[in-house]
């Protein structure tokens, strides 16, 4: 036998085990990241984005329409989702049922994934 073969697999070995655990970690980072599974969130929503920002004011009966505002998303407590418009920490914002909006809207908001999205703990 030559042990010199055996010397030179062992680092490729190495090698290959290093980069599929990197490939899994990696991978389960991402999954956490996704902004498509958030689940307590801000938009910072324009209408000029997407039809549905426009919609979700039709859905809550806003009027007159809003162009730039911002969106809350809660659904952490299943009982009782929310949307926010004005933001969690103004003391003028408005608290709407989650299940206000229409199932495009909400599928909507939940797959947003434009850098106006941010993840709230």
């Amino acid at each position: 036998m030559n042990t010199k073969k055996y010397f030179y697999y062992i680092p490729m070995i190495f090698l290959v085990v290093i980069a599929l655990a990197n490939i899994n970690c990696t991978s389960s980072h991402t999954k956490e990241d996704n902004p498509k599974t958030w689940q307590h969130f801000n938009i910072l929503a324009s209408s000029e984005d997407d039809i549905i920002f426009v919609q979700l004011q039709d859905d809550l009966g806003i009027s007159p329409k809003m162009e730039r505002y911002t969106l809350t998303v809660n659904i952490t407590d299943k009982k009782n989702p929310i949307v926010i418009i004005g933001g969690e920490q103004n003391s003028s914002a408005r608290i709407y049922s989650w299940s206000l909006l229409r199932k495009s809207v909400r599928q909507g908001l939940l797959n947003w994934t434009g850098s106006n999205k941010g993840k709230l703990e």
